[in-house]
């Protein structure tokens, strides 16, 4: 199985110079390999439209959608093409494709000509809007026509298919470059690109559609695949299944694993409650639970260990790893900390504890997390067999910048915390995960998973395949995408809102079933 690799924009420049200075191409045969594949897109999607337009700007993203505008006129379609430049200083490929457009009896338009009314006009008369102002080579905010543009695509209302990346968005980190076209699909070219995949740019990019990937093919250009620039993956079914614990008859509980889960508190029960369900539904031999006594969880499932541990605010405390450790440590292969334990001081010296103390693999989540700025202060070591798993808002924490920075820049903010403090799994569509050097990204999301103890259920299940023997990158990256399809499969059937966080550890044994049964090679 060959992973899929994302790549960013520097990236494909150098495989596109390669196609024209090694194998023979020019620029014109890429840019109408790139404009015919939207153009089929376009009709495939949208099979029953009569009228497009084609809104180009001066580069050669713009020189793509006057192939594109070509090859729908081909077809019969009516096409308006709208350009926010004059094309005085275009490409040579982008210039050949504006006279051919041109000769063939179309007029392009400049929109700096046409009233903010007749635009709009113009865009909502139509079947669908090709944007193809801004590519890979544009930099920074856009700005004058470009963004008056974008702005008036997104005012439309109609179904957008964005050349390349939406533009806007940043093809190598998934920025959004001030403002950004939403697009309905996004096709691009050669190679996914980093930013239609990572967020914020995930969610302007639509469907996207990754046209011409055979270029890529060692077999006919091999000097492409040394076009690599990060260790940086897209994790979809073959990924995860190539990762998941082999199960044979003879399988007993103990070869699965034992997870010890430090979770509740007399404040917050639920949380406890779904981690162990979560470790259970992945497959975990034994659930340890260990809370404080006075938690008084009557909604525990009886497969449970529930180990009760004295506390003197309803809280645990650094005493509890000892007391669990003592009972149950010739047997606990993976730890979690975290799910509803609340932020006393109690809390603080366990997870400090178990920083400096535990040997297993172990999973630091929710509340365990806010103490980990000051314990790295007092130990000052970055931890190997660690991960934490962080929202924005708690990875903002992790880092002393404001959540908007963790949101604009996830990427380069998983990489900091993976190069601080250990493995991390940042939450959210398109989870990232980081071990410092390697980063997974999880292709599929769905808005149905922000709901109460969804986070607590992951982190169970990260404990399950800890336990059942995977590190701690591939238990986040495994994880992470199970408990995505769970969200997908939930989405189908109820919808986005609504789901109970019970329900997502319910399903996850079928997708894992679903997984397994997954043929291996990329479709």
């Amino acid at each position: 199985m060959s992973k899929v690799r994302l790549y960013t924009c520097e990236a494909i420049r150098k495989i596109e110079d390669i196609f024209v200075g090694e194998y023979g191409f020019d620029f014109s045969q890429l840019m109408d390999y790139a404009g015919i594949a939207t153009a089929q897109a376009v009709l495939s999607r949208f099979p029953d439209i009569k009228t497009a337009t084609v809104l180009c700007g001066g580069g050669n993203n713009g020189g793509d959608g006057l192939v594109v505008a070509r090859q729908l006129l081909l077809k019969g379609i009516s096409v308006n093409v709208l350009a926010a430049s004059t094309f005085e200083k275009a490409t040579p490929q982008t210039t050949k494709n504006k006279i051919i457009l041109e000769k063939m009896g179309k007029t392009i338009h400049e929109t700096k000509k046409i009233g903010d009314s007749e635009l709009m006009n113009l865009l909502k008369q139509s079947d669908v809007i090709v944007d193809a102002i801004l590519g890979i080579g544009a930099k920074g905010a856009p700005r004058g026509e470009s963004l008056r543009l974008i702005r008036a695509i997104n005012q439309s209302d109609c179904p957008v298919v964005s050349v390349d990346l939406p533009s806007g968005i940043d093809g190598s980190t998934g920025q959004v470059m001030g403002e950004a076209v939403r697009a309905t699909v996004t096709v691009t070219f050669w190679a996914p690109k980093v930013g239609l995949y990572v967020m914020p740019g995930k969610e302007y990019s639509g469907e996207v559609v990754v046209a011409n990937s055979e270029f890529l093919s060692t077999c006919f250009f091999p000097d492409v695949a040394g076009v690599v620039e990060k260790d940086l993956y897209l994790i979809d079914a073959p990924e995860a299944k190539a990762l998941l614990p082999e199960v044979a008859l003879a399988t007993h509980k103990g070869k699965r694993g034992s997870v010890l889960i430090f979770a509740g508190s007399k404040k917050y029960k639920g949380a406890a409650i779904l981690s162990s369900l979560g470790a259970l539904r992945a497959g975990a031999g034994r659930v340890i639970l260990v809370v404080p006594v006075g938690c008084c969880l009557t909604g525990v499932g009886p497969e449970t260990i529930v180990f009760e541990v004295p506390s003197m605010d309803g809280t645990l405390s650094a005493d509890s790893y000892d007391m669990a450790m003592d009972e149950f440590g010739h047997i606990v292969s993976a730890i979690v900390v975290g799910p509803g334990v609340g932020r006393t001081n109690g809390v603080r010296e366990l997870v400090a504890k178990i920083w400096k103390d535990s040997s297993v693999s172990t999973c630091i989540d929710a509340d365990a997390i806010y103490f980990l700025p000051a314990i790295m202060e007092q130990f000052a070591c970055r931890k190997d067999n660690i991960l934490v798993t962080p929202h924005e808002g708690e990875a903002a924490r992790l880092l002393g910048v404001n959540s908007a920075e963790v949101s604009a820049k996830r990427l380069q903010m998983a990489r900091l915390i993976a190069e601080k403090y250990a493995t991390v799994l940042l939450k959210g569509p398109g989870t990232i995960i980081d071990d410092g050097k390697k980063t997974a990204v999880i292709k599929d999301a769905h808005p149905c998973l922000s709901v109460p103890g969804s986070g607590d259920v992951l982190s169970g299940v990260i404990g399950a395949f800890m336990a059942r023997g995977l590190g701690c990158y591939d238990s986040a990256l495994c994880s992470a995408y199970l408990h995505a399809r769970a969200g997908v499969t939930l989405g189908l059937s109820v919808g986005n809102d609504g789901v109970l966080a019970s329900e997502i550890a319910g399903l996850i044994p079928k997708e894992i079933r679903r997984l397994s049964q997954q043929e291996s090679n990329h479709g």
